[in-house]
């Protein structure tokens, strides 16, 4: 019997492959099973070696795809991840496949369904009133007529819940099997906007030098129209029968793009991707695309890494946003490894931004990237009017001067919405002993702690590093702690003590987890006088109803 020997990368922060052998031959990216000191790693197959001099080569275990699910293109990808960032290949691999992947498990391309029967339909929700939960849950299935796992976990309809409304012949289950191609069939021209002509003018200019100039920056004001630009170049995509990724920064925004994206190019195409997925949706997902069963991909940073069955353009929107850039495990830019894929694949990549990264527009500079600029709102909107408030002057409370705060008062008076941001979470951001200078640090890293009221605590915002505070200073133990500077949990408390008629909500990643984040549930969905107050969660394309005010605390830091 023949024997083989692989290069295998690990799961691990380490530099180096492992050899091991096995009767077959392996395709490259395989994964496989491997022992490795006293445990077993799913590992990836690098490459077929022609003979090994290392005596006593531990054997593949087991080998878990007949077809490796990566094609080369994906694989010279993460040769180039792993090379430009220095990253351990091992690590890389990883990253390119979805966390049930990762465990050894395959993916089954079926989806549990729990849907409203005809009875459940007729049913008054009363009759259940001395059943308050399943009645509440029979409501939401006659507004909603299916729910997924994921959509019961978001409306708190546990399982036994649905069990009893089966048991009744309320609800049923069933299983629904995702195996849509991709489709040209299902756009809906009526929702598509005409464009204006500037739009039509950069519209025309990309399609005219996709070919030749591969890599465009639309540099647009807000309001200008950049998304119904990028949804024309989509149509164009989708009617050659080729895939798309679209990329956004914040997990937040995928729902509502995800329904305008639905609306022009139905259900049955669009597919999503981002960590507040549950892990048998994002393999599901992941499967999808990567056997072109899906045509539009919307997701956030780790999108970048999913591989396409044939991708045919990729849009990075805010590509100026910090948050493409990953700074847990191996270092990475999901908007320079979408350019690559560009170069690599000789596909248009359209990068969208009202503010633009200095890398960006030095590459148009220097003729590497398009620039089409766009600088007429459409509809004629009004362009907001600006106003600038030396502090040097002012006395300051929670960071507001008494001249922001009457203009806020005014706003919330006439029954409108205020908007009132600040980049930085938490009470205080700097905790001072006015003893001996002593400031709090965290041990991992040396950088300021935060001090949180809710729970009370001190935060590392770097590493995510938590204590407990005391009353006293940890080197002279005197107390005589003082809090400098605002976090948007203080302004929330100040604003709240301000405006007691008037009701303020603090949004910020503290205050919501991924499931109201993945769901955008995190803003009240009306248009009542409010206050909202946050981080730049807040400031990436969300739709507030009435919003005739935004102020911008400590704008310097942010500078």
């Amino acid at each position: 019997m023949e024997n083989f020997f692989y290069d295998i990368s690990l799961p691990l922060p380490l530099r180096q492959s492992f050899t091991y052998q096995h009767n077959d031959k392996l395709a490259k990216g395989t994964r496989v099973v491997v022992p490795f000191r006293n445990r077993k790693l799913v590992g990836y197959v690098l490459r077929k070696k022609t003979n090994s001099k290392i005596k006593s080569i531990k054997r593949i275990e087991k080998v878990l795809d007949e077809y490796s699910l990566l094609d080369i293109a994906s694989c010279d990808l993460i040769n180039w991840i792993s090379d430009y960032y220095k990253a351990p290949i091992g690590e890389v691999y990883k990253s390119f496949f979805p966390p049930l992947l990762r465990k050894g498990n395959s993916i089954d391309n079926s989806i549990e369904l729990f849907k409203i029967t005809n009875l459940g339909l007729l049913i008054n929700k009363d009759s259940l009133k001395r059943a308050k939960k399943q009645s509440e849950a029979l409501e939401v299935f006659q507004s909603k007529k299916e729910l997924s796992v994921s959509g019961l976990k978001a409306h708190n309809i546990s399982r036994a819940i649905v069990k009893e409304l089966e048991r009744k012949t309320y609800v049923e289950k069933k299983v629904s099997v995702k195996q849509n191609p991709v489709s040209k069939n299902k756009i809906n021209n009526k929702f598509f906007l005409k464009l204006n002509k500037e739009q039509l003018k950069v519209y025309e200019d990309i399609k005219k030098t996709a070919k030749t100039n591969l890599a465009h920056l639309i540099f647009g004001i807000t309001g200008s129209g950049k998304t119904e630009v990028y949804f024309n170049l989509i149509k164009d995509c989708i009617l050659q029968e080729k895939q798309v990724l679209l990329l956004v920064p914040e997990i937040g925004l995928t729902p509502n793009l995800k329904a305008e994206i639905e609306k022009r190019f139905g259900t049955d195409n669009v597919a999503l991707m981002h960590s507040a997925m549950t892990e048998k949706e994002r393999a599901l997902s992941w499967s999808l695309i990567n056997k072109g069963h899906k045509s539009i991909l919307v997701g956030t940073r780790s999108a970048a890494l999913t591989p396409f069955k044939n991708l045919g353009l990729i849009i990075v929107d805010e590509e100026h946003d910090s948050s493409y850039k990953q700074f847990d495990g191996f270092k990475y830019s999901a908007r320079d490894v979408a350019v690559f894929k560009s170069n690599r694949d000789k596909i248009p990549v359209i990068l969208c931004s009202a503010t633009p990264s200095l890398e960006s527009l030095k590459n148009c500079n220097e003729k590497k990237y398009s620039l089409h600029l766009m600088n007429r709102r459409v509809k004629n909107a009004k362009h907001p009017k600006f106003e600038i408030s030396d502090l040097r002057s002012s006395e300051l409370k929670s960071g507001l001067t008494e001249y922001s705060l009457g203009e806020i008062t005014k706003e919330v008076e006439k029954g409108n919405q205020v908007l009132v941001f600040l980049n930085k979470k938490g009470f205080a951001p700097m905790v001072f002993c006015k003893s001996c200078g002593w400031t709090p640090e965290c041990r991992n890293c040396d950088v300021s702690m935060v001090f949180h009221i809710n729970p009370e605590r001190l935060v590392c915002h770097h590493c995510g590093e938590t204590r407990q505070i005391k009353s006293s200073c940890e080197v002279c133990f005197e107390e005589n702690l003082e809090f400098f500077s605002a976090g948007t949990e203080k302004l929330e408390v100040f604003l709240k003590k301000r405006f007691v008629s008037s009701p303020v909500f603090r949004i910020d990643r503290d205050n919501f987890d991924k499931k109201t984040l993945k769901e955008n549930n995190f803003f009240p969905k009306t248009s009542q006088s409010m206050i909202l107050v946050g981080t730049q969660i807040l400031a990436k394309g969300h739709h507030i109803p009435n919003l005739t005010l935004v102020v911008v605390v400590d704008a310097d830091s942010g500078l």
